[in-house]
């Protein structure tokens, strides 16, 4: 009966310090020739079935050094093979572990700035042996040209970065050990307001601003009025602005011209009468451009225009014959380019009917140098005077 030997080694452990750790093997009988060599050594400590994955190696005697961040037990595996019978292999498992206390590491977290505003960044050291110096550099990732800080730096930098960028920061401890850590600051938009340069109203009207929502992003309004309200409802002149800050608590202010045109007083005269078959003259006051309209019929009897004056012939003696005046008055906008403001007034013309004569009874005389005494004229209109 022939019996094929197994592997028959020693391993041999090298701390490189700050975390770095290598093996090897050395036989421990000269003369064996080995078939396979296997390495695994777990990524995490005390993963004694690396489950959370291995570093692996084939066919050689020494692994790479290899840099681990947290302190605890690392499985290694050593799987050895022989020629064994024909057709199979005779192997062999050897197991020890590097213990790793207290590596040096360095911590940051991604971050973001909103533009045309500056962000800290803060890097934290752990383990290893203090104290520590820092130094920051622009990311692999980064094209802009390299940081490259001093080296004897606090663990926080303040930056102003005009588009996203990539950091990265380098820590070393009294034995001069290091380890590296990086970050992304992204650049935030700040939010954009839907205001109108400027916006001019007629007295007596009002303007609702509304500065949208950014995409539905704003968490907070804060205007000039003191409103913090989304929309506001305006009705006098000013310059109103509006602080937005959306859920970033990224801030940018939106600003609003409103201008209200003066009052107009349009005048239409007051209330007068004529007799039947007079003209009445209305005469229009307040205004740039005037319009006519007779409320009775509802017919415009003069479109708007610049006179302000016109004649009418009001015929009913029933009731008061009503005219509506338009006064209008333009203003230059940036908005609206013109705007044009109108107000009304009224005025009643009411017509007498003429007197109704009653011709008297004939009279009937002789010719002489007497007098005769004619008969009264009657009227059915009561009162005035008649030659």
């Amino acid at each position: 009966i022939r019996v094929y030997e197994r592997a028959s080694v020693s391993i041999t452990k090298s701390d490189h310090r700050c975390g770095n750790w290598s093996a090897k093997y050395t036989k421990n009988i000269l003369r064996q020739t080995f078939t396979t060599v296997s390495w695994s050594v777990a990524r995490e400590p005390d993963d004694f079935t690396f489950s959370q994955g291995a570093f692996n190696f084939s066919n050689v005697s020494e692994t790479p050094i290899l840099s681990f961040k947290k302190p605890g037990r690392y499985l290694i595996s050593l799987q050895i093979a022989m020629q064994g019978p024909p057709g199979q292999q005779c192997s062999k498992n050897f197991i020890d572990t590097f213990v790793v206390q207290n590596p040096l590491s360095a911590n940051v977290r991604d971050t973001f700035v909103c533009r045309n505003n500056s962000v800290m960044l803060t890097a934290k050291a752990d383990m290893g042996q203090p104290p520590y110096t820092y130094r920051w550099f622009n990311n692999i990732r980064d094209t802009l040209s390299p940081l490259n800080a001093p080296f004897f730096t606090n663990a926080s930098l303040t930056v102003s970065p005009t588009q996203t960028r990539f950091y990265t920061i380098q820590v070393r401890d009294i034995n001069g050990c290091r380890a590296w850590d990086s970050l992304k600051v992204e650049q935030k938009q700040l939010p954009v307001g839907q205001l109108l340069d400027s916006m001019r109203i007629c007295f007596g009207t009002s303007y609702e601003l509304e500065p949208g929502n950014n995409g539905g992003n704003i968490k907070r309004y804060q205007w000039s009025t003191g409103d913090t309200t989304r929309r506001i409802t305006r009705n006098d002149s000013n310059n109103f602005v509006v602080e937005l800050t959306d859920t970033f608590n990224c801030k940018q202010t939106d600003t609003l011209a409103l201008r209200v045109n003066r009052q107009l007083f349009p005048n239409a005269g007051i209330d007068t009468s004529i007799c039947l078959r007079d003209t009445a003259v209305l005469r229009a006051q307040g205004g740039q451009l005037y319009q006519w309209r007779n409320l009775t019929t509802g017919a415009v009897i003069k479109p708007k225009n610049h006179i302000p004056n016109i004649p009418v012939f009001p015929t009913s003696t029933s009731a008061p014959t009503r005219y509506e005046l338009t006064v209008y008055q333009s203003y230059p906008d940036t908005t609206n380019k013109v705007l044009e403001c109108a107000l009304t007034d009224t005025i009643e013309i009411t017509v007498r009917p003429l007197p109704a004569l009653v011709r008297p009874q004939l009279v009937r005389t002789c010719f002489s140098n007497k007098q005769v005494a004619l008969n009264t004229f009657n009227t059915n209109q009561p009162g005035g005077t008649g030659i």
